[in-house]
């Protein structure tokens, strides 16, 4: 049979944290010799301006002869931004005489890991003498912008009504 092995790349799906996304570049059979290609990636949704991944432009691949595998590896960048799941391609060119190329392009996906921060207020008592209470309100975890918020009061035992506090 003189037929040539199918060379094909994986779509790769990683956590935004994770640093680097790592493709699966795959033969459907080995090869009696090594398989060579190139690889770069596009922007999608995922931009190189916006820092989310490292762009790679015709970065040299090998599957070796004998083996079925190997992996093209793009970093990624760090941020702290509330933004949806973003994805970018990666396309195989120059592939090798000896190798057809089945399926040339990947798409990365890259999964969000910055969530809104939570907001919370701790309970708070003072003597009745004191004057002013005061509550923290705070933050689960660090904000990209500024967080404002509204607050109100509402009776308890305590009641605008007997002067225990002024309402907010």
């Amino acid at each position: 049979d003189d037929t040539l092995p199918d060379l094909a790349i994986a779509d790769a799906n990683v956590d935004e944290d994770t640093g680097t996304i790592s493709f699966t570049v795959s033969l459907n059979e080995m090869a009696g010799a090594d398989v060579t290609f190139l690889a770069s990636t596009s922007d999608g949704t995922a931009t190189t301006t916006d820092s989310d991944y490292t762009a790679i432009v015709n970065q040299a691949g090998t599957i070796t002869a004998g083996a079925l595998t190997t992996t093209v590896t793009v970093p990624l960048g760090v941020d702290i931004d509330i933004e949806p799941d973003e994805d970018f391609t990666v396309t195989l060119s120059g592939v090798s005489a000896n190798a057809n190329l089945l399926d040339g392009i990947a798409t990365g996906t890259i999964n969000n890991d910055d969530f809104l921060p939570e907001l919370s207020i701790a309970d708070a008592g003072v003597n009745e003498d004191s004057g002013s209470l005061s509550f923290t309100v705070s933050l689960d975890k660090m904000a990209a912008a500024d967080v404002t918020f509204a607050a109100s009061t509402n009776d308890g035992t305590a009641t605008t009504v007997d002067g225990d506090y002024t309402a907010l």
